[in-house]
């Protein structure tokens, strides 16, 4: 795994990576692990914007730019937990190549340690 940890502790993130080889280890596919506190201005702009958020603070995810008409997908794996709970989790996969960034995202419970 690759840290990625972020300034300011309101979000963290590493980029996971496989232990081994894969079949295909050329095809170049990402996958990210970011922790956002949901009631903080990083934890509503990754909700609100998230293709935004991640060309400002996680420059390793290599977003292209807004005029390559690029999209993100979410996938709200609990949706029946309140839209803002103190902390979440989200596993969001690159693909290069591809002009969707596709997420799934867990709501952690208020009274959950994190």
């Amino acid at each position: 795994m690759e840290s990625g940890q972020a300034d300011d502790r309101d979000f963290d993130w590493v980029e996971l990576k496989p232990g081994r080889s894969l079949l295909r280890d050329d095809l170049g596919f990402r996958v990210f692990l970011v922790q956002v506190i949901s009631d903080t201005d990083n934890g509503h702009l990754l909700h609100d914007d998230p293709l935004t958020f991640f060309r400002e603070n996680i420059p390793d995810m290599r977003i292209p730019d807004e005029a390559d008409d690029v999209r993100a997908m979410l996938l709200r794996v609990n949706a029946e937990r309140p839209s803002n709970p103190r902390h979440r989790s989200e596993v969001w996969a690159v693909i290069p190549g591809s002009t969707t960034v596709a997420g799934l995202q867990y709501k952690h419970p208020n009274d959950e340690a994190y």
